[in-house]
Formats: structure tokens, C-alpha cells, sequence
């Protein structure tokens, strides 16, 4: 990270929308970096859309930038499980 989207040490000073995906037809996942009361954190929270208006919804995650390595172990072990259960190239 670098630029204008960081402060001094390794506090962000405001939010950073890194990632977006749809997830269904109203539906869009939003994947951010947010500084929350001194502390980084990622978020992927699904939107929906409400009168063209992206809304966020009831279900996503928010963890501290300190277990993000962690996040990505265990998405890394989901995709190496759903390969072995349904086959290379699937993921």
C-alpha cells in the first residue's frame, strides 16, 4: 500500500475498495480495507442493490488486518479441498 491511501505507520486514514464481485442478479460482494478506532481492518460484505442504491446486507466478515494471513490460509485449504473433492481445474 502506498500513496495517499495510507498514514503515518501502517494506519489507513480512510477506506479502500480493493475487490468487487456479483454474487447474484441484486447481489454484489465488496471487498474493502477500512480504519475502525486505530485499527485496519478487511471486510467482504454482500450488497444489495435497492433502487439503485448498493446497500450492505446482513451477511459478510470484518477482520482485523492482523488475521488476514490466516483468512487466506484457510481460503487457500477450501479451494485445495473442493479440488480434491470435485476434481482439478475446478477452482
Amino acid at each position: 500500500m502506498g500513496g495517499d491511501d495510507v498514514g503515518t505507520g501502517e494506519l489507513l486514514t480512510k477506506e479502500i475498495v480493493v475487490h468487487e464481485f456479483e454474487k447474484g442478479p441484486n447481489e454484489k460482494v465488496i471487498c474493502k480495507l477500512s480504519p475502525y478506532k486505530g485499527s485496519d481492518y478487511f471486510s467482504a460484505w454482500v450488497f444489495y442493490d435497492k433502487d439503485d442504491d448498493w446497500r450492505p446486507g446482513a451477511k459478510g466478515l470484518t477482520i482485523n488486518l492482523e488475521a488476514l494471513d490466516d483468512l487466506a490460509e484457510g481460503v487457500e485449504k477450501v479451494r485445495a479441498k473442493v479440488r480434491e473433492l470435485l476434481g482439478v481445474g475446478v477452482v
